[in-house]
């Protein structure tokens, strides 16, 4: 048992999360929150009888939080009830119809075709890049801390270097103009700068790999809520002997 002491600022996902990975090594966590209840930006808001999420409102990158879990001996199955959403949403616009968005990529393609000639094909063509991002970050850059050279050295990494660097160094703007025109479709294969607190004119288009969640794994939502994401910290935090300080 470590007899180290850690103190962690802000009881947000990420403070409750790295919370209960120190404790489950054996590390005495602490962790201090300002507000009166955990979550930060992953806020709940109880009236009349309903609830409401102040903060994100989907369930991306399932495999994400599955190896979370798996991390602390638990299961996703066991804390949350995971609906994918059908349709995933509809993109309103001032004096133009909306668009629906299915995760059908087939059916979305349909979609992009019917406003623009060419945008079907152009967005399987963007999903299918995006995909080989995403399928590589999982791979070998989100679980990785690049102690070591090693850690570039191997052949996925190497063989998509160039196209890597190519991404990083272009905007999510620029590098959609390649695909779509109508600016419709552009904007819903932007959007979710919006999330990252950026704009499509400065973020690099690595972020692309974003529309392959949409358009491709699904949009997920937990039933009761998101907020149920930090119930299971909590509890789980409270079973690993976290201290929480509101």
């Amino acid at each position: 048992m470590k007899s180290q002491k850690v103190i962690i600022i802000g009881a947000g996902i990420g403070g409750l999360a790295t919370a209960n990975l120190l404790a489950k090594a054996g590390y005495q966590v602490d962790i201090y929150e300002k507000d009166s209840m955990p979550g930060g930006r992953m806020g709940l808001l109880e009236k009349a009888g309903f609830k409401f999420d102040t903060g994100p409102s989907w369930y991306l990158m399932p495999e994400v939080f599955d190896h979370y879990y798996q991390l602390l001996n638990e299961s996703t199955d066991k804390w949350l009830d995971l609906k994918r959403l059908s349709p995933s949403y509809q993109v309103f616009f001032e004096n133009q119809p909306p668009v629906k968005i299915t995760s059908s990529l087939d059916q979305d393609s349909k979609t992009f075709e019917a406003i623009e000639k060419g945008a079907g094909s152009a967005l399987k063509k963007y999903v299918k890049r995006g995909g080989m991002v995403y399928d590589l970050s999982l791979k070998h850059f989100l679980y990785s801390n690049f102690t070591s050279i090693r850690d570039f050295l191997h052949f996925d990494i190497i063989r998509h270097g160039l196209t890597m660097l190519f991404r990083s160094a272009i905007s999510m703007d620029r590098y959609v103009s390649h695909f779509v025109h109508d600016l419709r479709l552009k904007q819903i294969l932007e959007y979710h700068m919006v999330f990252l607190g950026t704009s499509p004119f400065r973020a690099p288009s690595i972020y692309s790999l974003m529309s392959t969640l949409d358009f491709k794994e699904g949009v997920f939502y937990p039933v009761g809520g998101l907020y149920k994401i930090i119930d299971s910290l909590t509890t789980i935090g409270n079973n690993l002997g976290v201290n929480y300080h509101y």
